[in-house]
């Protein structure tokens, strides 16, 4: 296959101080913000920038043009700005043209009378400290024309913080890593482009399980004017000759950066852009430089009739929040033989992820299914500082008067935009724990072991320890002497009975880290099993003799109602509708129209589709 080239990429930033891109002046050591609009400033108001997506790039706080900024310039709603620089060269790897190459770092001056320099920072060019300095980062450009910021030490394209939006750094991913390991969590869908390089250096060292998947993603063409249905102009990209070049040229890049991270052991060919020829040619082009891996990609799913459909480069059956009763019909089918994944699920937006429960009663002892992805880890939100009342502030969707934007879709995470775990964390990690708990016998007290992990056995992973309760009453604890599992298999544990009892009791298996693994001390997860539950009174009818204080009602009964009257007191129940018609007290009816059955809730976060179109609320008002 032939590939045309890139076409130069300019850091392109678009604000209301106007559209501005950070290009370099040729033979020059300094660096031009172009297209600033400086009639958005009077004469009045200093020509002040403090906007984070353009002061980030230059590691500064805010910029600050001087007095004749706009008189100097010719038009004033296109201003450029020289920003003087030092320049060096280096090794850098350009992730637009996906090699290493020697190339030039620019360095913004302190000594710029345009820039509020940030206080004790380190100046690398010249290795020392000054009261005012500058630079967290540097502007990075490749020789063949393409421009990055490039943080000093750190950078990542996919993550995101509250106080660094996705520049966020190494140590900041480490802590993500970390948080992961300590949940259960072992795989990560690099959704939907790929990391720093340094990344998958981490997933090696942390070990993970990463699905590497190339930038790419077509969504919007959903939103395209014309009559087509929403499933044609899903694939309008893929389809399109003219893109071709470019789709494959992503994937190739994505693949020959991380074939060596061992980490990597799926690759995804991008996310939600229909399918089609060119789709179809990355794939094959996949399977071809890389036969050791197996590719993934959810659209194929999607495909409309008539176009070509050559689904031999997918290793896999890729799903998105599909019901549980989907999975089980695909696994029932004779005819599929290739194994399923779960690339998003369990949406954990709101009070999500739900029904978690109900997907890994299928998931769990189903070897054909491969993996299951939470979408997602984190939310997406800015820390802006304190509200009036010292509390912390976060910003989202539309919150800066932005349009468009996404609303709350963006706060979708299984922690806090600043790390706080969500509750859905909490049952999520519980739910993937690696051991599974079930009682075999009440007398004499048999558990048994279910070992969830690969590779180890449970003997060498974890510790287990009990307690007893009656209705919160501790009745007894202690620790299980853990029996050699091996991985997948079951294995019995016995328990000390405590004296019989007819309340409420439940028996707790603890599961911890053992001492000398990573996570030694860390609790992994729980078990909670009932050995004796309450059970509800049954109610036996009676007659109306039985009831004295009934005597005194009249009744009368058709075939649509029951109908209890007595001095100053009516009840009117409707048969065909199961709730009261009437009820009247002291001669007064105290309902003003028949009771009604409403089944409708307040509704979730991810109810927001029922809540746009109100189907849901007008079905259950219309009962």
């Amino acid at each position: 296959m032939a590939f045309s080239k890139r076409p130069m990429r300019r850091s392109a930033l678009i604000g209301p101080w106007g559209v501005g891109a950070i290009v370099p002046f040729p033979n020059d050591e300094a660096l031009m913000i172009a297209g600033l609009d400086a009639w958005r400033y009077n004469d009045s108001k200093p020509f002040v920038i403090k906007d984070a997506r353009l002061t980030k790039r230059l590691g500064v706080s805010e910029l600050r043009w001087p007095p004749d900024f706009r008189e100097n310039n010719a038009d004033p709603q296109n201003c450029n700005l020289r920003i003087p620089t030092v320049r060096f060269p280096t090794w850098y790897y350009c992730p637009f043209c996906g090699q290493m190459k020697q190339t030039t770092y620019y360095e913004t001056q302190p000594q710029c009378d345009a820039i509020q320099w940030k206080e004790g920072r380190k100046c690398s060019a010249e290795g020392k400290y000054r009261k005012k300095m500058i630079p967290e980062r540097f502007i990075v450009v490749c020789p063949q024309g393409h421009i990055d910021d490039f943080p000093v030490a750190e950078w990542v394209h996919h993550d995101s913080g509250p106080t660094d939006g996705y520049t966020v750094s190494r140590e900041h991913v480490v802590r993500d890593l970390t948080m992961m390991k300590k949940n259960n969590i072992n795989a990560i869908r690099t959704s939907h482009y790929p990391n720093a390089p340094w990344f998958t250096e981490l997933c090696n060292e942390y070990g993970f399980y990463v699905i590497a998947e190339a930038d790419f993603e077509t969504h919007g063409t959903m939103d395209l004017v014309g009559e087509e249905p929403i499933y044609r102009k899903f694939g309008k990209i893929v389809q399109d000759p003219a893109f071709h070049d470019a789709i494959v040229d992503r994937m190739m890049l994505n693949v020959i950066r991380d074939k060596n991270a061992s980490c990597v052991v799926i690759w995804s060919l991008g996310n939600e852009s229909g399918y089609g020829k060119n789709l179809i040619d990355a794939g094959k082009w996949t399977k071809e430089y890389d036969p050791t891996r197996p590719v993934h990609y959810e659209g194929a799913t999607w495909a409309p009739p008539g176009i070509e459909n050559d689904q031999s480069c997918l290793d896999m059956v890729s799903r998105m929040y599909p019901t549980v009763e989907t999975i089980k019909k695909y696994l029932a089918d004779p005819t599929s033989v290739k194994p399923f994944i779960l690339c998003e699920f369990v949406h954990a937006m709101g009070n999500g992820p739900g029904d978690i429960e109900d997907y890994l009663e299928v998931i769990l002892p189903e070897k054909r299914i491969i993996g299951a992805f939470v979408w997602e880890w984190c939310d997406h939100a800015t820390y802006e500082g304190k509200t009036p009342d010292g509390k912390d502030k976060y910003f989202y969707g539309g919150d800066y008067g932005e349009f468009p934007h996404d609303g709350n879709f963006c706060m979708d995470g299984l922690v806090y935009s600043d790390r706080r775990p969500h509750t859905g964390l909490h049952e999520w990690k519980n739910a993937i724990r690696p051991v599974r708990a079930t009682l075999q016998e009440i007398s004499p007290l048999k558990v048994s072991l279910w070992n969830r992990l690969d590779f180890t056995n449970l003997d060498d992973a974890v510790t287990v320890t009990y307690e007893i309760k009656e209705e919160g009453r501790l009745l007894s604890q202690g620790s299980v002497a853990v029996p050699s599992i091996e991985p997948h298999e079951k294995g019995f544990v016995l328990i000390p009975e405590t004296p019989k009892t007819n309340k409420n009791t439940y028996l707790k298996l603890t599961y911890t880290a053992k001492q000398g693994t990573a996570l030694a001390g860390e609790v992994l997860g729980f078990d909670q099993i009932a050995l004796f539950e309450e059970q509800d009174e049954v109610l036996t009818p009676v007659s109306k003799a039985a009831l004295p204080s009934f005597a005194s009602w009249s009744v009368n009964e058709t075939a649509d109602v029951y109908e209890l009257t007595r001095d100053g007191e009516c009840m009117v129940f409707d048969r065909h509708l199961g709730t009261f018609a009437k009820i009247v007290k002291d001669n007064e009816n105290q309902i003003s129209e028949p009771m009604r059955f409403l089944t409708f809730r307040a509704p979730t976060n991810n109810d927001r589709q029922y809540q746009r179109s109100g189907e849901w609320q007008d079905t259950t008002e219309a009962q």
